[in-house]
């Protein structure tokens, strides 16, 4: 006896010359209509050819000449051909073996293409439209090669922008390609002057940055504000300069570690700095806020504008700046300080990072290498929301579970390009693997990229235990199908 799986492969195929007798018997109906309109046509000639010669005959107006022609061209107009149509080749039905046989002897006759007999039971528009549920139901992807080459051009285009408008992390202020980080710099210098300008109590105006970061720094002083290790009351803190004490001060970080340390340590009156990779609790020297009440809702308000204040006196570099000063580090950027492993040249990680921020990695740097990395995403989603609106809705008539998974697929691309050509540029421009490549990187799209491969690969391993999930549906219910036609 036959395995189930061999007598499906084989009423697949039966069934699939049937489909094929089905429409060449389709298309013989057509040439027979085809026919018959052409037969229908002669006759309605002929009846009106009857017609005229009876009026004529009845009328006398004919002679017996023109009476011969009228009777031969009836002769010739009566002679419809006759047509002979090869026979479709019917299955013998005597038994299952009898029909088995003449319909694979049917297929080769016919040169039938039996290696996947069940395509060939189906017409073009079932297996459109089967594939359109397959696409569906198993959340496959529809991105195609033309979608992956616009993907990398973005990523391509980006690179070039960041190369020629950002360039190197420096806190020079002219660099050569570094239009766009100039411009960051002037509107951050800006917002600081305007802020001083809100705030000042005499309504007076600051023209320059210097003159409205110092009347802040008066205004905002806080404990923390300690530039170098000779301002730390306690010993054992050591490379405490002024151009690192913004990353090594957590109260001077912009996010919300950065604030609530501020709290704590206005409160306190301590100041909690990274040293050696681990924190430490220190006094300083300097003179904090005053606080106008002992009520501890009182002081958490205040030191929070406070914090705030001293914030925005920072965030442009101090008064004492020379060029550009140093600014604050970007978001939790500072966390990685307390990386004390690794190596990179002299440097651990948590080293290099202090090491980057001295160079100018600051939050400046950080908004200006932003900008070519929320360009490049925000014409992904431009591109894939006319794809699904244009595209996959007018095919499917719904929405593509697929969509997020493809957009996320989109997205890693373009990164992934952007940052093969940022480190091949660095490499080549730095002469080779050495500390000063990490000076020509685009750090936020080295976060993005790795956040868009976590991303990639969570809803890759998602996709697979769902199908895993269908498959085993799919497996029961062949069973069950299959225990019902052996029995």
């Amino acid at each position: 006896m036959k395995k189930t799986d061999d007598l499906f492969d084989d009423l697949a195929e039966i069934l699939a010359v049937n489909q094929d007798q089905l429409e060449l018997g389709e298309v013989r109906l057509d040439n027979l209509n085809n026919d018959l309109d052409i037969v229908e046509q002669k006759l309605c000639e002929e009846s009106k050819l009857f017609t005229d010669t009876e009026r004529l005959l009845q009328e006398n107006r004919l002679s017996s000449d023109e009476l011969s022609e009228l009777a031969g061209i009836l002769a010739l107009e009566n002679s419809i051909e006759k047509k002979k149509y090869e026979d479709i080749q019917l299955l013998n039905t005597d038994s299952w073996d009898a029909l088995l046989s003449s319909a694979q002897n049917y297929a080769n006759v016919r040169k039938l293409d039996m290696n996947d007999p069940y395509f060939k039971v189906l017409s073009e528009r079932e297996i459109v439209e089967i594939n359109q549920q397959i696409v569906r139901d198993f959340k496959l992807s529809r991105l195609d090669g033309m979608d992956y080459a616009f993907a990398a051009s973005v990523g391509i285009i980006m690179g070039l922008v960041d190369k020629f408008l950002i360039g190197d992390i420096t806190r020079q202020k002219n660099n050569g390609n570094d239009m766009l980080r100039r411009k960051v710099d002037e509107l951050y210098s800006k917002v600081v002057v305007g802020y001083a300008n809100f705030v000042n109590p005499d309504g007076g105006k600051f023209s320059s940055e210097k003159t409205a970061i110092k009347f802040l720094e008066g205004k905002y002083a806080v404990n923390y504000d300690a530039a170098t290790h000779d301002s730390i009351i306690e010993s054992g803190i050591n490379k405490f300069t002024p151009n690192n004490h913004h990353i090594k001060s957590i109260a001077h970080w912009p996010d919300l570690l950065g604030l609530i340390v501020g709290i704590m340590d206005q409160i306190t009156g301590k100041t909690t700095i990274f040293n050696n990779g681990r924190i430490e609790r220190v006094t300083t020297v300097n003179q904090g806020l005053e606080f106008s009440s002992s009520n501890m809702i009182v002081k958490i308000a205040e030191s929070v504008k406070n914090w705030f204040g001293h914030i925005m006196s920072d965030i442009a570099g101090s008064s004492t700046s020379m060029q550009r000063g140093a600014g604050l580090p970007a978001p939790f950027f500072g966390t990685l300080q307390s990386l004390n492993f690794g190596k990179i040249g002299d440097k651990n990680f948590g080293e290099v990072s202090t090491w980057l921020y001295e160079k100018g990695f600051d939050l400046r740097m950080f908004t200006a290498q932003s900008i070519p990395v929320i360009l490049e995403e925000v014409m992904i989603r431009i591109y894939m929301s006319f794809k699904r609106k244009f595209y996959i809705d007018e095919q499917t008539g719904e929405l593509a579970d697929s969509y997020k998974e493809d957009l996320s697929r989109m997205l890693l691309t373009t990164t992934a390009v952007f940052e093969a050509g940022d480190v091949v540029d660095a490499l080549v421009r730095s002469g080779g693997l050495n500390v000063t490549v990490l000076l020509k990187l685009n750090y936020v799209n080295v976060a993005d990229m790795g956040f868009r491969a976590v991303q990639v690969l969570r809803n890759k391993v998602k996709h697979i235990h769902d199908l895993e999930q269908k498959d085993a549906e799919l497996q029961r219910e062949w069973n069950r199908i299959s225990l019902e036609l052996t029995m």
